[in-house]
Order: C-alpha cells, then structure tokens, then sequence
C-alpha cells in the first residue's frame, strides 16, 4: 500500500537534542550526496533540490497524490480490504492514509519531480535523525536518475508491493551502511532505522501497519541478500535495470526472485455465476503478503506464515448489483460480493491454505470456501448460498 513517492516511516519519534533549533541540514547535502554515491557506488548525474517541508504540507502532497487516482480504485479498494476483514467496517481510506503521511513521514522523494523534501516537526528535531534521513532519500534520487524510478501509486498491487520493496529496501540499506559508517555512536540507532516499520501507529489499523512497513522491512532483507549473492551491488542493480520484482513472494523468499518464479495466471469467476444485475466491478493481484495478512486475521502469525507459502498466483474481483450507492457504507453487504482466488505450488500447499483458510470463513458472514487439488477459492456475498455459487 505504499506507493514508491519514498516515504521513510521510522520507528523512532524522537525529541530535540537539547541545543535548541538545530541548523538547517540542507547545509551538508554535498557531503551526505558523496557519502551516498560512495556507498551506493553510483554517481549523481545532476544536483537534488531539496526543501523542507511541514507535516500538514506532506499531508495537502498526500491528499493530492490520492487524488490523481481513479476515484473508484481507492473506493473499490476501501470496499474490499473490509470485505476481508483487513479494515474495520466504515473505515475511510483516504481519510486513514493522509492521516498517517502525516503522522509518519519524515521524508520523502517524489520521482515525478525529482525533488526531495525533509520534513520539519515543530520541537522533535534531531540533527542525527535529518542526516540519516537525507541519506535515504538521496538515495532515491541517485536511483532516479540512474535507473529512472517508477511513479507507482496502486493502493492494493502486489506488484506495486514488490517495486517499492526493491526502492525501499536499498534505500534502508544505503541508510544502515551510512549510519555505520558515518555516524558514531549509532549502531542501535542505524539498526532501528534500518528496520523501519512505523512511527507513530496509533490508531492505525494493523494492515495499514504492515503495508506501511512491508516495503522497508522485507525490502531490506531482499536487497541484503541479493548483495550477498551478488559481492556488492550488482544484483541489486540488474533488479532496477533489467527484472524488477513482481510478486510479494519473489521479496519474501529472494531465491524465488533469482529462479524467476512468476505469479502463476489465476482465472476468476464470472459475474454471470451471481445472476442477472451482477458486473465486474474491478479486479486485481492477491499475493502472498496479503495472503498472510488474511489469516492473521484468524490466525497465529506462525500459522498464518506457514500457510501462505506455497503461493502460486493470486486475484480477487468485486462484484456489484447495479451502480456504486454512496448511501451504503462500506462493506456494502446487500449489493456486493468478493471473490478471491488462489494457485499453489502442490497439492499439499493448497490443502494445508484451504485448512487455514476455513478457519477464516467461520468469522466471515456470508462466506464460502471451496477447493480442488492445486487451487482454493473464497467468496464473500449477501448470502452464503450465493457465495457458494460463486466459488463454483
């Protein structure tokens, strides 16, 4: 859910360092910007401009950004992560996520633009925390403009999950090298921003935690393991060049990235199986990391892990019963039903997914499950024999 406008979420909130106004830390972007290029082993191409930047500014570019998607890609996505149970019934997307760049970022580089910007918290300045945080953004930029980033900006893609693993985690690892070797006195520091997960989460739903942080997390341990494998950079760079990822699961599990193990191709049931009235309102990718985050709805985390292995190929489609009513908030139970469809690598992945997953369906009203040796289908609609019909 996080799109590649690099946001750096930390895990700290830290307060000043007792020496009132720091100076402005634009002062040693020259020397942050040789420091980069020397970890990274990459050169600039032409100065970053830099500027800093207020939460309620972050907040007004985040809004904006929301707002150059389709309208109803952000509703239909609202309309099904409660669906699944991943939101809270009545949950506003738009409202949650400009909440929460304003309540966590602390920098960000929009490759639209090519511009970086340091955002300023009244009375929480730390020079250290500017520094690193510069550090991980210019690496963006020097990314940029080597490999030309993508502007993504899917709410639920796994695709998109994965490039933002891959932009996220090398620019966290760039940030943890930098802290060690420039920043003294900040091992636990480095270490804690390198797994950087979630500011301030109150309040956040955990989905929306786990997105958050899913791209710095297991980003960094994906680009960790593919500069051990590769002796330094090259792997990484023949990700950005020439096969990004493209499935949770190749960040999850690198080895499968390296082997080139694709989502395998996923056909979803047609809206004709609910009846006349029905459409296909959108559809889209379902990976192993939303997988995970499903059962852990219902689910141990162990669990959950151990049954969403095996990933194969995922979609999920949102049905609608005549046009989009505003009136009807969010899970619109009456008028709407949501199928999920998944491949597994063998047969004993799928049973021992179907096994988890049913345990999910007993907590979801009006929702079926059905399998067959190497695929599983769930389906959640206004009744359950009209879910049972969908998953046939």
């Amino acid at each position: 859910m996080a799109g590649v406008a690099a946001v750096l979420v930390v895990v700290l909130s830290s307060g000043g360092d007792g020496s009132g106004s720091p100076p402005d830390p634009r002062a040693k972007l020259p020397l942050i910007e040789r420091r980069v290029e020397q970890i990274r082993a990459l050169d600039f191409k032409e100065p970053v401009p830099a500027r800093l930047v207020t939460p309620a500014q972050v907040k007004a570019e985040g809004v904006a950004e929301l707002n150059r998607m389709v309208p109803s890609q952000l509703i239909d996505t609202n309309e099904v992560l409660q669906f699944l149970g991943l939101l809270p019934e009545g949950t506003n997307l738009r409202r949650l996520l400009a909440s929460a760049l304003e309540q966590q970022v602390a920098g960000l580089y929009d490759p639209r633009i090519h511009r970086l910007e340091l955002v300023r918290r009244k009375g929480s300045q730390n020079a250290t925390l500017d520094e690193l945080t510069l550090a991980h953004e210019l690496d963006h930029a020097l990314d940029d403009q080597n490999f030309r980033l993508k502007d993504v900006n899917a709410v639920t893609d796994d695709a998109a999950t994965a490039y933002s693993a891959l932009v996220e985690g090398t620019a966290t690892a760039v940030m943890q090298d930098y802290a060690r070797q420039h920043v003294s006195g900040t091992d636990a520091l480095g270490a804690a921003l390198a797994s950087a997960g979630a500011g301030s989460s109150e309040g956040l739903p955990r989905y929306v935690v786990d997105s958050l942080a899913f791209p710095y997390i297991a980003g960094l341990k994906f680009v960790t393991r593919l500069r051990e494998l590769g002796q330094g950079w090259k792997l990484v760079n023949f990700a950005f060049s020439a096969r990004q990822p493209t499935t949770s699961e190749q960040v999850i599990h690198p080895l499968a990235y390296l082997r080139g193990a694709g989502a395998v191709p996923v056909g979803l049931p047609p809206a004709g199986a609910l009846g006349r009235g029905w459409q296909r309102d959108v559809a889209g990718s379902f990976g192993e990391f939303d997988t995970y985050e499903l059962l852990r709805t219902g689910l141990s985390d162990a669990r959950a892990r151990r049954a969403s292995e095996g990933w194969g190929g995922g979609r999920y489609a949102l049905f609608r019963r005549g046009q989009y009513d505003p009136a009807c908030k969010p899970p619109c139970r009456a008028t709407e039903a949501l199928a999920v469809r998944w491949r597994w690598d063998s047969q004993r992945d799928a049973r021992e997914f179907a096994a988890a997953l049913r345990v999910y369906a007993e907590h979801r009203r009006g929702a079926a499950v059905s399998t067959s040796p190497k695929e599983t289908t769930l389906a959640i609609a206004p009744t359950s024999a009209l879910a049972r019909t969908l998953t046939r």
